[in-house]
């Protein structure tokens, strides 16, 4: 699995979280702060919807319909008063989501190894099931079984033993031929 494709995985996987995120966020904010709970949430971003504002012209509630990133952050924000009894020993898992989340937006498209990936959707499927969001953690775990049954090709793939590919007279002249970069890089098989 080419890392692009597991930059892809985790967007696909976040849109999933985001969608499932909007209507749990409002329905906890509604019970502390009623009708006030976007004038509350927009407070408590504003620095982050600041600087979102001057790339994107759109209100605050679409913004953070659309921004997992800020649905993370303000369930962090917000932990105390209103989501802290709801989520409980999720907390660690909002915060490592938010590192996620940053990481795929602003690191290259090659930030996430199979691992990476892996734990990344482990963490998604786990915030899912404490918010209740069933459908999502079905889609979610499909991803994350294709994604470990690729881990455990690789796995097996470092476990196996590898046996040359060309005669040890061959495999001499090779190491022969290329002993300074072996020197830099060194290689059991010289013939890879």
């Amino acid at each position: 699995m080419a890392n692009r494709n597991n930059h892809e995985i985790i967007n696909k996987t976040l849109n999933i979280l985001n969608q499932s995120l909007y209507p749990y966020i409002e329905s906890l904010m509604k019970e502390v702060y009623s009708d006030n709970w976007l004038k509350e949430a927009a407070e408590t971003l504003k620095d982050e919807f600041r600087q979102i504002k001057k790339k994107k012209k759109k209100k605050f509630e679409e913004v953070l319909n659309d921004d997992v990133s800020l649905k993370l952050k303000l369930i962090k924000k917000q932990s105390d008063k209103v989501f802290k009894e709801k989520l409980g020993t999720a907390f660690p898992i909002v915060e490592e989501l938010i590192e996620v989340r940053n990481n795929w937006a602003h690191g290259s498209p090659f930030t996430f190894s199979i691992d990476d990936t892996y734990r990344a959707l482990d963490s998604i499927t786990r915030l899912l099931k404490t918010i209740e969001a069933k459908a999502e953690v079905e889609a979610v775990e499909k991803e994350k079984q294709e994604v470990l049954r690729l881990l455990s090709q690789q796995q097996l793939r470092y476990e196996t033993p590898h046996t040359p590919s060309v005669s040890p007279e061959k495999e001499q002249q090779i190491r022969k031929r290329l002993s300074e970069l072996l020197e830099i890089i060194p290689f059991q098989d010289a013939s890879l």
